[in-house]
């Protein structure tokens, strides 16, 4: 640790001795992020950049730490290489802000970028769609308030967040259409309900087609 403080005198910059991870909460708490991406950042820092970083300050960070956290996350934690991508370019927004802020000369970030190793064009992954009898046993075994979203989702093709929020007026019985125009975010253990765009249906309509359950 004294090293590190050592290696932040020498930068000249004043405030390089902070750790990352306090830099990082207060990029969260300075900037304009709210909802679901506020919560994407916070859990990126408790996930991935505290378990890793700890107590590390600022100031000592060189672009072979940055690659070493990378490394890291794929091969120790197993996280997909999207993942990783995602969650580097959150650490070098807060980079920018380090050096935007006096507590760094320079940002370690700056020259390189991820490699092809961690680009998002990766392998393929091989998508095995559930079968009905396994959707079936899924839904047999929730509590019966939940059995629904289990339908939902398998039959309309809705994300957990669109299958929450799902309202009695988004049915168009007549037409067999389920309208799906709004999700359930997290925030911090808080619930809110938020409007996204309209997905279409394979037949060209504005909703989701109702499929028949068992």
């Amino acid at each position: 640790m004294e090293q590190e403080k050592l290696l932040g005198v020498r930068a000249g910059v004043l405030g390089s001795s902070r750790s990352l991870v306090d830099v990082y909460r207060e990029y969260i708490d300075g900037g304009p992020y709210a909802g679901s991406t506020r919560y994407q950042y916070e859990a990126s820092l408790r996930l991935h950049v505290e378990p890793y970083f700890r107590q590390r300050a600022i100031g000592s960070l060189q672009p072979k730490d940055l690659r070493g956290w990378l490394t890291w996350m794929v091969e120790e934690r197993g996280y997909a290489r999207s993942t990783v991508v995602n969650r580097y370019g959150i650490l070098r927004g807060v980079l920018g802000y380090a050096v935007a802020n006096g507590y760094r000369a320079q940002d370690p970030s700056r020259g390189w970028t991820t490699s092809r190793h961690y680009s998002r064009r990766g392998r393929r992954k091989t998508v095995r769609l559930p079968t009905l009898a396994e959707v079936t046993a899924i839904a047999e075994h929730l509590p019966a308030p939940y059995r629904l979203l289990v339908w939902l989702m398998a039959g309309c093709g809705l994300r957990i967040g669109e299958a929450s929020a799902v309202c009695l007026r988004q049915f168009d019985f007549s037409a067999g259409v389920l309208l799906v125009d709004r999700q359930i975010t997290q925030d911090g253990g808080a619930l809110a309900a938020g409007r996204r765009r309209r997905r279409g249906a394979a037949a060209g309509g504005g909703g989701g087609r109702i499929g028949s359950g068992p």
